[in-house]
């Protein structure tokens, strides 16, 4: 009774990550189109593409180099002066995944170096490893689990403030537990997640230090889901999370604050048409002590809709709106909003191309007179060729564009990108 409910709500986890990433998939002729019946390009199986990976006991190693080249025609997001530049970026990652029956774990682990052919712009060697995994304590119960933790840098134009010698760099640990329990027609679950985020100060390009310890903080989220299938392919829910924001200092005071979240939807797989998950509800959060800053507080939503134009498009809509944290120092906290459109279309079996838009408005809730709203509005193209099951081509426009409004915004930019890259896997 629980395919929709199941099977949907994984999809929407990463809410609007499903717009912005594509893994390569294909189908072609007419038997083989029925094995794609509700999966999108991105997600099904092409089993003459796919990497094989290298038997490791019970495991299976799945490895992956690759090397790209990026023109970016403002590398600083400035508003004026802009300067143009190549980068070249070499990366490597690994994904050691369990073969078993029963249960699952996997282990990553990823590095990433970039150089710029001519500007001033350095960047720090990237990296990351983690770890998930999944006890099925028996049919319809599991305990789910994940822990990462990387050392990385926030791309220009986030939360820097103009003039930076080199972007922000910031170590982050996650981790987290879910337990699910199925009840015939019921799906209860509950989880508890924890982000831990420490930001390296900045320089200017005069030397001037730029603190930056006001944002280290921890995050703790505590969430609970229930869903009833209504039917085996449609199933509806509510749920309730209850989040805190524990900032490390107060050298610009107290800025912690505890977010609440409570959403109502439903999840549905419609024959061979659509496919989703969409909630709304009312989202609110309180201040322990910052002064002369209201609470913030409004509509929630969430969600993603696969809509299968035929067995060669797949269309994701994606919406997500909520309060998080804040990068600038006037302001602890922002209303997020996101929306998103991406396609996708297989125009052989090893050859898709895509295109995808997006405009995110942010919303920064400050004490009078502090005043900032950012709106970004963002656009791609590009193409994967699979060359075979150890090789593919990527190509990549990007276009960026940020507007910020209001007594305490920060810098508009434009921003273009293309990007080709080469990879090799297992």
């Amino acid at each position: 009774m629980f395919r929709a409910g199941l099977k949907i709500s994984t999809m929407v986890v990463a809410g609007l990550a499903a717009v912005t990433q594509a893994p390569i998939a294909s189908a072609q002729d007419t038997d083989e189109l029925e094995r794609g019946n509700n999966e999108s390009i991105r997600t099904r199986s092409n089993p003459d593409y796919d990497a094989v990976g290298i038997p490791a006991g019970g495991f299976r190693f799945y490895p992956r180099v690759g090397v790209s080249a990026e023109w970016n025609d403002n590398v600083f997001a400035a508003t004026v002066n802009e300067v143009d530049d190549v980068a070249y970026t070499l990366s490597a990652d690994g994904r050691l995944v369990s073969d078993w029956n029963t249960h699952f774990l996997a282990f990553e682990a990823s590095v990433q170096d970039t150089t710029y052919q001519d500007s001033s712009e350095e960047l720090e060697t990237v990296w990351s490893v983690g770890a998930e995994g999944r006890i099925d304590v028996q049919r319809g119960f599991t305990i789910n689990g994940d822990a990462t933790y990387s050392d990385t840098y926030e791309p220009r134009g986030s939360n820097d403030p103009n003039g930076l010698a080199e972007p922000i760099q910031y170590t982050e640990q996650r981790a987290g537990v879910e337990v699910a329990r199925e009840f015939n027609r019921l799906r209860v679950a509950g989880r508890v997640r924890y982000n831990m985020q420490d930001f390296e100060d900045g320089f200017l390009v005069n030397l001037t230090p730029v603190d930056q310890d006001f944002r280290d903080r921890t995050v703790m989220d505590y969430g609970a889901r229930a869903d009833y299938a209504v039917s085996p392919d449609t199933a509806v829910f509510v749920s309730y999370s209850y989040r805190t924001h524990d900032y490390d200092t107060e050298t610009l005071g107290n800025r912690d604050f505890q977010r609440q979240r409570a959403l109502v939807g439903a999840a549905f797989d419609l024959t061979n048409i659509v496919r989703g998950e969409i909630g709304a509800g009312y989202t609110w959060a309180e201040y322990d002590v910052f002064t002369g800053a209201d609470d913030p507080n409004g509509l929630t939503y969430s969600g993603s809709i696969d809509w299968f134009v035929t067995q060669l498009t797949t269309v994701n809509f994606a919406v997500e709106r909520d309060i998080g944290d804040s990068g600038d120092p006037g302001a602890p906290s922002r209303i997020l909003t996101d929306l998103g459109v991406r396609v996708d279309h297989e125009l052989f079996r090893n050859v898709i191309v895509f295109a995808r838009g997006g405009w995110a408005e942010d919303d920064y809730n400050g004490a009078p007179p502090f005043d900032r709203v950012d709106e970004t509005v963002s656009g791609a193209v590009g193409c994967d060729w699979l060359l075979n099951r150890s090789a593919a081509i990527q190509a990549r426009f990007t276009h960026t564009e940020r507007d910020s409004e209001g007594v305490s915004a920060a810098r508009n930019y434009e921003q273009n990108r293309f990007t080709l890259g080469f990879t090799l896997r297992r």
